[in-house]
């Protein structure tokens, strides 16, 4: 499996400016990237589809949070206030069932487990997951350190390296 290792963005605010779930979001088979970033050139590179967000990232919530939405199969999460255009019509075009969401850090709060079942501690999220027939472990917030932030998201620092290994 390839690593494509981030560099940090330095249009995102500093803590968060290496995570991969502020710079790119997948949505079927598009990753959408920040505008401008070089991340782009590298997915590329690989022979992957990239697009570009049509707005630029910013140090400040919610344009921080323009790629973050979490998406599977024919589903995306997201708060379609905070969600960058581009990824919002995309997810229109592309008939898939977009699940709102109050929580603009979407794909950080929630690790996707499979298909059927993810892991957070936003109760929103947990929520509306539920309410689309999913399997929800609701875990206690707060025990994930991320500098600057009075609390880190359980997404953020776990992902799947294969359709039955977490990291």
């Amino acid at each position: 499996i390839p690593c494509i290792a981030t560099q940090r963005e330095p249009r995102l605010p500093k803590p968060i400016g290496w995570h991969p779930d502020m710079q790119a979001g997948i949505l079927g088979g598009q990753i959408f990237v920040l505008k401008g970033s070089p991340l782009k050139e590298r997915l590329e590179s690989y022979h992957l589809s990239v697009r570009e967000t049509a707005e630029v990232p910013g140090q400040a919530y919610p344009k921080d949070a323009l790629c973050n939405v979490l998406s599977w199969g024919h589903q995306v999460a997201g708060n379609p206030k905070t969600a960058d255009q581009n990824i919002l019509q995309e997810a229109q075009r592309s008939k898939m069932n977009w699940i709102p969401v109050k929580q603009g850090y979407t794909a950080c709060s929630t690790a996707l487990v499979d298909d059927n079942s993810a892991i957070t501690a936003d109760q929103g999220v947990a929520t509306a997951l539920i309410r689309e027939g999913m399997e929800v472990l609701c875990i206690e917030g707060g025990y994930i350190r991320l500098p600057s932030y009075s609390t880190g998201f359980f997404g953020g620092c776990c992902g799947k390296l294969a359709p039955d290994r977490m990291i």
